[in-house]
């Protein structure tokens, strides 16, 4: 594939997220995708790429990415974004409600024949949660071997 044809087939994976159809999923992933770290019973493939995107707009219907950086490398691609919207509900056994939050995420996808074969995904839930009044902790020295 060429440098513009990887950026278009990921770009295409993320609109899903603003809008909820899931659909095109049948023309970028391979039928054995992955997402690492998968959520607990998240199925792979193309099903757990709807159950993925159902997930996040039910706990945020109003979820918009941003994408700000794309680096392209051969058969990766990664994808420094913001997620944005209003969350509902409880996660990571918090309850947020209500107010509008913004999360930063890193995706690297893994391009084989075409398709998405895996996507690491990295998310700044630390920085989500502290948008709801958790304080930062104060920074502890580190101990190295050098000084003992």
């Amino acid at each position: 594939m060429t440098y513009d044809e990887t950026r278009e087939l990921v770009m295409r994976f993320y609109p899903a997220f603003d809008h909820g159809d899931a659909s095109v999923a049948d023309g970028i992933l391979t039928d054995d995708w992955q997402d690492i770290p998968s959520a607990k019973g998240r199925r792979t493939g193309r099903e757990g790429y709807a159950d993925m995107i159902a997930q996040l707009r039910h706990f945020m219907p109003d979820s918009s990415i941003e994408i700000q950086n794309v680096i392209i490398d051969g058969d990766r691609v990664a994808v420094h974004s913001q997620i944005h919207g209003t969350p509902r509900g409880e996660i990571l056994g918090l309850r947020f409600e209500g107010n509008p939050v913004s999360m930063m995420t890193v995706d690297v996808h893994a391009i084989v024949d075409g398709k998405i074969a895996t996507t690491w995904h990295v998310e700044d839930r630390f920085g989500l949660i502290r948008q709801f009044g958790m304080p930062h902790p104060a920074p502890r020295e580190i101990e190295t071997d050098a000084d003992r």
